[in-house]
């Protein structure tokens, strides 16, 4: 059951439950391309191994979904993963004006590292780390987010260098 949109980036994020679970999960969901499921949802759900208290944990993943959209029908696959009940940092910062104090900010930059840390060891470099992408779990522990641009270890090539503004030096000087 989606029950409404929660974000609206690139792709829309949905709040979805089913009636087997009494718990929601966030759904994301690719339009398809020409040629089949898109680009960006095929390198996302490679990363469905990542298990770390820091990381959005991926629960299922689909394909192919004919979904209506009015009258017409529409081809989408879609990701279901763990739901940050607390949005990202982002609208935290903007929002809430809070002051905050170093021991706030060290708990999160400690959270922050452990996950970078964590992908590192396992060959992932994210490539896109800023405030929307981190969300505040259950707990109001950090979630790390949105792996649709991410780069695995023995990749051919990088096929982003994140968003604009927030690239990696090292990716941005090679250009």
């Amino acid at each position: 059951i989606i029950h409404k949109r929660i974000a609206k980036a690139k792709f829309s994020i949905y709040l979805a439950s089913t009636p087997s679970f009494s718990e929601y999960f966030a759904m994301k969901v690719f339009p398809y391309s020409k040629d089949g499921p898109s680009l960006f949802y095929m390198n996302e759900i490679r990363f469905a191994f990542l298990k770390h208290p820091n990381i959005i944990n991926q629960i299922y993943a689909e394909p192919l979904r004919q979904a209506h959209l009015g009258t017409q029908k529409i081809k989408t696959s879609y990701i279901l993963s763990e739901y940050a009940p607390y949005g990202d940092f982002f609208n935290l910062l903007k929002n809430h004006h809070i002051l905050f104090e170093e021991k706030f900010i060290r708990t999160y930059f400690c959270q922050l590292v452990s996950a970078v840390e964590y992908l590192h060891s396992n060959g992932v470099a994210h490539l896109d780390l800023k405030l929307e992408n981190l969300l505040l779990g259950f707990d109001y522990q950090l979630k790390v987010t949105d792996f649709d641009l991410s780069y695995l270890e023995g990749d051919q090539s990088i096929n982003s260098e994140g968003s604009e503004l927030y690239g990696a030096p090292e990716l941005i000087s090679r250009c």
